[in-house]
């Protein structure tokens, strides 16, 4: 079985579409003070598909996989993912989301069932690690749009 790779292209483009036309001001508004950001958003999808890329070679390549886990918002606090430039970030989800999808189009459908062990999650197919990339995307975005919203309900 093989993952819909069609629909895990387009993450970056719905993204885009998504962020289009922002001010700086929507960009770096916080819901709440424990809330991210839609830049830091961003800047946490750039992170995970720095993830992905390390993630999907290991299971790949690798005899025995080992997937760690990483605190995404000791991440975002300690990397300040704030003050990162969000067109780098942008452009590390475009690339990397590039790189990755072909080699994942290159693959035969058996190398899906190949598992590692995630230190949080265990036993982990490539199949299913491209899964929650393949949503990871579309879940941020309706975080992004939820931040949106609560913009304009104060504005």
């Amino acid at each position: 079985m093989t993952p819909d790779l069609f629909i895990y292209s387009k993450g970056y483009e719905k993204l885009l579409t998504e962020i289009s036309g922002l001010d700086q001001t929507i960009l770096k508004f916080k819901p709440t003070t424990s809330s991210w950001s839609i830049h830091e958003i961003i800047v946490h999808l750039a992170d995970s598909e720095a993830q992905s890329y390390v993630r999907f070679r290991t299971i790949i390549a690798d005899s025995s996989p080992l997937i760690a886990n990483h605190d995404e918002n000791a991440w975002s606090d300690k990397l300040l993912n704030a003050n990162a430039s969000l067109e780098d970030a942008l452009m590390m989800i475009k690339l990397i989301r590039k790189i990755n999808y072909l080699l994942l189009t290159s693959l035969s459908s058996s190398t899906f069932n190949k598992t590692g062990v995630h230190s949080i999650r265990g036993n982990e197919s490539l199949f299913e690690l491209v899964q929650i990339y393949t949503q990871h995307i579309g879940q941020h975005i309706k975080q992004i749009q939820r931040n949106i919203e609560e913009f304009k309900s104060r504005n």
